[in-house]
């Protein structure tokens, strides 16, 4: 049969790590270790001054990660096709490895649970708009992203979440 590139890449869990700027890279697990009392710890990396982490999570290598921009966009991309970095580097910018619309910003990354099944979705504006949507909805994404929700003049994605549907909602001015 035929054998795609995915086949060719070794399943392994790593950290992904994202800045403010919109850094982003992966790391091997054992990239970091614990350490006992008296540890003087280890740089996290090198980064400006004014850039700082927002997002660390571990991931499948084949895992797919979704970014949604500040316009309600949402694109694709797996976690093997993020630039391997060490630990003081600081990653390529995520607006390179995916075509984001000029004007736009990627305001969250979440990583897709490997059963999409009676998950959502939920995403929530600055005006107060929250919309829930099935993961399912998000199986296939095109190169050139895909309308999540709609977003007026003047209003912004403040963020989304990975959700079952039990939970309760809480948004805070």
């Amino acid at each position: 049969d035929e054998i795609c590139y995915e086949d060719l890449i070794q399943e392994e869990d790593v950290i992904v790590t994202v800045t403010r700027k919109g850094y982003i890279k992966r790391m091997k697990k054992d990239t970091y270790k614990s350490q006992r009392r008296g540890g003087r710890g280890l740089k996290g990396s090198d980064m400006a001054d004014d850039d700082f982490f927002t997002n660390i999570f571990m991931a499948n290598t084949h895992t797919d990660l979704l970014f949604c921009t500040d316009k309600g966009n949402i694109f694709t991309l797996k976690v093997y096709s993020l630039p391997e970095g060490s630990r003081t580097n600081k990653g390529r910018n995520a607006a390179n490895l995916i075509r984001i619309p000029s004007g736009e910003r990627i305001k969250d990354i979440i990583a897709v649970p490997d059963d999409r099944e009676g998950k959502f979705l939920v995403f929530a504006t600055q005006s107060g708009i929250v919309k829930r949507t099935a993961l399912t909805e998000f199986k296939k994404v095109k190169q050139s992203g895909l309308r999540a929700i709609k977003i007026v003049e003047g209003d912004t994605l403040l963020g989304l979440r990975v959700s079952n549907g039990d939970k309760d909602v809480l948004l805070c001015s």
